[in-house]
């Protein structure tokens, strides 16, 4: 098991490989981005990843949380529409906080453990996380934390992923207590943590595959291989989650009543077509 800055440290390497920088260039982005019939390049499809996660910037007042922020290219597109709101960023890696602060320096930003925070409770109106909640041990302890940190009616928005095959990505990646294998599952962790009904939708015909396909036809020798299994044999369900903590009436209610179960019927897929305390800085 890697400590909170080994992994830190692996992954900032991973970040800096050279397969890595020809891809993201210096966007400041690294997700896989979700990628529309108008979308052609990679920076494109991520920045259209975080408008799709966040679903509007923030509002005059508003407080906003990117937890497991990156090098900040997310924080620096919700700063950059809303001057006079609040934008927090949080992540392990010093290095791509130091970054980050170089990229929005609008935006506030610290190293800080996504799951186990020096914030203060109810603090945030929404708080945002975009391909990080899979690495967090655990995410059941982010999921919490975030519902601690939300005021009522808070809005919890994320990118996430469920592998079927954690090994071509690195278990190191992806901590063995993070293997949710259902969306029904996902969404009784949420329910668990205190959110209200979620919304599941798995855009992985939009976002995994393909990113896995473009790779692969960039790719040459033993690459080819590699990325081949990341496209059939490794992520089961890339998600858009969006849950809300509970208004303080249904919170109270919810407390007093007996604990239920999470519905089936409410987590769905989407169809085979789209629908039309650390350092601040």
């Amino acid at each position: 098991m890697l400590t909170a800055g080994e992994f830190a440290r692996s992954y900032d390497r991973f970040m800096l490989d050279a397969r890595m920088q020809q891809v993201y260039a210096s966007s400041g982005y690294f997700n896989v981005g979700y990628w529309g019939a108008e979308i052609a390049e990679q920076p494109e499809a991520c920045g259209e990843l975080v408008r799709r996660v966040a679903g509007r910037r923030p509002r005059a007042g508003e407080r906003w949380l990117d937890a497991g922020c990156g090098t900040g290219a997310p924080a620096h597109w919700l700063q950059d529409g809303a001057p006079e709101a609040s934008v927090i960023g949080i992540n392990l890696s010093e290095r791509q906080i130091d970054e980050a602060r170089r990229r929005a320096p609008g935006a506030r930003f610290a190293v800080m453990d996504a799951a186990r925070t020096a914030l203060r409770p109810e603090s945030f109106d929404t708080v945002i996380s975009i391909e990080a909640a899979f690495h967090f041990r655990t995410r059941a302890e982010f999921l919490g934390e975030a519902c601690r940190l939300l005021r009522p009616g808070g809005r919890l928005r994320m990118a996430d992923i469920l592998f079927a095959e954690a090994g071509h990505l690195g278990e190191w990646m992806t901590p063995e207590e993070n293997r949710i294998r259902t969306m029904e599952e996902y969404a009784a962790e949420l329910t668990a943590a205190g959110f209200g009904p979620p919304r599941l939708r798995d855009v992985t015909a939009w976002s995994w595959t393909p990113f896995c396909k473009r790779q692969h036809a960039m790719a040459g020798g033993r690459e080819r291989e590699f990325w081949r299994r990341m496209l059939t044999d490794t992520v089961r369900h890339y998600l858009l989650v969006e849950a809300e903590k509970p208004a303080a009436s249904q919170a109270a209610a919810k407390a007093t009543a007996e604990e239920g179960r999470w519905p089936g019927s409410a987590a769905t897929q989407l169809p085979s077509t789209e629908e039309s305390a650390g350092r601040w800085g």
